[in-house]
């Protein structure tokens, strides 16, 4: 069930909202430096890095009373996996671009990361950065990296 007697996106703030959805990557396989600083530093084994971005934009790719956050943010992440594995590559990390209205409650945007998070585990992926923005509706748009 969506927390909605929590703190709005306003009051959290983007480095509050931060905190709350971005995981501790580091030590995972291939993460040299995850989230917190706008640029993530990821390995891959065969040097060749696959590189795909969709952007779902509410009102167009999703409605809020079909969906909740979290199938919002999984079926985000699915599209651009799914990429990554149409072109034979295992995808190893995700960024991440969010943008909300400042009255959108914290707890939307923290379960639709969870969302993210595990449809990206799902395939031994992380959510490695991005970035928080305001925005007049909801958007949310993932690059999916991958090796080959």
């Amino acid at each position: 069930m969506l927390e909605t007697d929590g703190p709005t996106l306003g009051e959290l703030g983007e480095f509050g909202l931060i905190d709350q959805i971005a995981p501790d990557v580091s030590g995972r396989p291939g993460v040299i430096l995850g989230p917190g600083d706008d640029t993530a530093i990821v390995t891959t084994p065969s040097g060749s890095v696959l590189a795909t971005t969709d952007v779902l934009i509410e009102g167009t790719h999703f409605r809020r009373d079909w969906s909740s956050p979290g199938e919002i943010g999984r079926k985000a992440a699915a599209a651009s996996l799914a990429d990554v594995a149409a072109m034979g590559g295992v995808a190893t990390a995700l960024l991440v671009g969010f943008g909300a209205p400042a009255d959108l409650p914290a707890a939307w945007a923290i379960e639709c990361s969870g969302g993210l998070r595990a449809e990206a585990q799902s395939v031994g992926a992380f959510v490695v950065g991005g970035d928080v923005v305001g925005a007049p509706l909801i958007v949310v748009s993932v690059t999916a990296l991958g090796d080959l």
